[in-house]
């Protein structure tokens, strides 16, 4: 239940960021080291949307560390 709630954060946080979202990259960071630069498409409460060189990838939240707006 603890889990659920700190998704649920993280996608609260991430929404209210979505509309702040410029032309200019957006930035994922994950638990395994990767940064990945695209563009944020929006999520839900299990996984992150994000445009990737011209292709929609998903992203588990749990592997995210963090999501940068640019």
């Amino acid at each position: 239940m603890k889990r659920f709630f700190k998704n649920a954060a993280l996608v609260a946080l991430v929404s209210l960021f979505a509309f702040a979202v410029s032309a200019a990259a957006d930035t994922l960071e994950m638990k395994d080291g990767r940064v990945i630069e695209g563009r944020y498409l929006g999520g839900t409460q299990s996984q992150i949307r994000f445009l990737v060189k011209g292709q929609v990838e998903l992203y588990p939240v749990e592997q995210i560390v963090a999501l940068t707006f640019r």
